[in-house]
C-alpha cells in the first residue's frame, strides 16, 4: 500500500475523501451539475469514482461538456488495483454517452502509480504545477504545531492579530455573500471559473452543521477582507478554497486563516491530519503568487501526491470548442453570461 506516515498517523493516498463522497455528489447535483457516480463492489475492495460537469453557459454546456475527476477514483484495498481499469473503462463509456468532449481526472495516484491503467484507457498525464501537497499533523500540541512552523509564518501570524484581524466563523447569509463576492474576485485574478453562489449556500446551510464543511472569513475593521472554506471527511481536513482581497495582503490575513482552520480542524472537529493542497514542487521564481513559498510554511511533510490526466473523448467537437474560444467576441460575450451567472 503506498502510504505516508506522519509520526503515527497512517495516511493512505486512495481513501475515501470528500470530494467523492455522497455529500459532495449531493450538493453538485443540488445546482443542477450533471454527475456520475460508478461503485464497484469486489468481495475484498470497495472503489468508486466521481465526475461532475459544471453548467456554466446553458447551451454551450450541454453542446460541449467537459467532466472532471476531483480526486479520485479512491478504492480501500491495494491489493485489487486492477478494478481502477474497470472504474475508467465504465466512466469513459458514461461520458461519452453525455456527448463529452474531454475527461479531466486529478487522481490520488502520484505517479507513475495505476499510471499504466490511465494510459490504457487513454488517458494522457498532464504537468500542472499542483502535484504536491503539505500534509500537517494536528494531533500535536498547539505550541508544536507553532514551532513547527518557519519563523515567517509565525511572525505573519502575530502580524495579522496586532493589526487587528479577528477570524470568524460566516454567522449569516450577509457574510457568506461578502465572502463569495472575494471568491469570485480571487477567480478572476487566478483565472479560475468560480462556483455559483448556490453551491456556497448549500454546503453552508446544510453541511456545516454534520461537520463536513467549516466556513472562516478573516476581518479587519468591520469589512470581511479573506476566507477559507473547509472540508472534513474522517480526520481529514483539506481548505478546499482559500480566497482574499489582494489590497489587504499586507496585513497578512490569509496565514491568520489557515492557523485558525488548523486549530479549528483540531479542538473542534477532532481531525488528525491538515493538508494544503494544489502545491507545486518549487519556488515560484516569476513574481506570481508563490503558492509553494506559503503553503509549505506550515510545517508539514512535502509529498507528491496526486496525478493529473486528461482524455480527449471527441476530438472534433474539442477542435470547435478551441476555435470558439480563440475568438475574442464570443470569449467576451462568454465571460459576460458567467459573470451574470456568478452573481448572487
Amino acid at each position: 500500500m503506498y502510504t505516508i506516515n506522519t509520526d503515527n498517523i497512517n495516511h493512505s493516498f486512495a481513501s475515501e475523501n470528500f470530494f467523492q463522497s455522497d455529500d459532495f455528489h449531493n450538493a453538485l447535483n443540488k445546482i443542477d451539475w450533471k454527475t456520475i457516480k460508478i461503485d464497484c463492489e469486489k468481495p475484498s475492495s470497495r472503489a468508486c469514482i466521481l465526475a461532475f460537469s459544471s453548467r456554466k453557459v446553458p447551451l454551450y454546456s450541454s453542446l460541449f461538456p467537459e467532466f472532471n475527476v476531483y480526486y479520485g477514483p479512491v478504492i480501500d484495498s491495494y491489493e485489487k488495483m486492477e478494478v481502477i481499469d474497470e472504474l475508467l473503462f465504465k466512466i469513459n463509456n458514461q461520458v461519452k454517452k453525455c456527448g463529452c468532449i474531454s475527461l479531466n481526472v486529478r487522481t490520488p495516484f502520484p505517479y507513475p502509480l495505476a499510471s499504466n491503467y490511465f494510459h490504457k484507457n487513454g488517458f494522457q498525464r498532464q504537468i500542472t504545477g499542483g502535484e504536491c501537497s503539505a500534509i500537517i499533523d494536528i494531533k500535536k500540541d498547539t505550541n508544536e504545531l507553532l514551532h513547527g512552523m518557519r519563523r515567517n509564518s509565525r511572525r505573519c501570524i502575530n502580524k495579522a492579530k496586532k493589526k487587528g484581524v479577528q477570524v470568524k466563523s460566516v454567522e449569516d447569509e450577509i457574510e457568506l455573500k461578502k465572502l463569495y463576492y472575494i471568491y469570485c474576485n480571487t477567480g478572476k485574478r487566478r483565472d479560475f471559473t468560480p462556483y455559483p453562489y448556490d453551491f456556497f449556500k448549500i454546503l453552508w446551510s446544510e453541511y456545516e452543521n454534520k461537520k463536513r464543511v467549516k466556513f472562516l472569513v478573516a476581518v479587519w475593521n468591520k469589512k470581511v477582507i479573506a476566507g477559507i472554506l473547509n472540508t472534513y471527511h474522517k480526520k481529514e481536513s483539506i481548505p478546499y478554497i482559500m480566497a482574499s482581497l489582494n489590497n489587504y495582503w499586507d496585513l497578512c490575513p490569509n496565514h491568520l486563516l489557515v492557523w485558525e482552520s488548523m486549530i479549528w480542524s483540531k479542538e473542534i472537529n477532532d481531525s488528525s491530519l491538515f493538508k494544503l493542497i494544489y502545491m507545486p514542487k518549487i519556488r515560484d521564481t516569476n513574481g506570481n503568487m508563490d503558492h509553494y513559498q506559503f503553503k509549505s510554511a506550515f510545517g508539514g511533510e512535502i509529498v507528491e501526491e496526486c496525478t493529473f490526466y486528461k482524455k480527449i473523448i471527441s476530438p472534433n467537437k474539442y477542435k470547435i470548442h478551441n476555435l470558439l474560444n480563440k475568438i475574442p467576441k464570443w470569449r467576451k460575450l462568454y465571460n459576460c453570461i458567467l459573470e451574470k451567472q456568478y452573481r448572487y
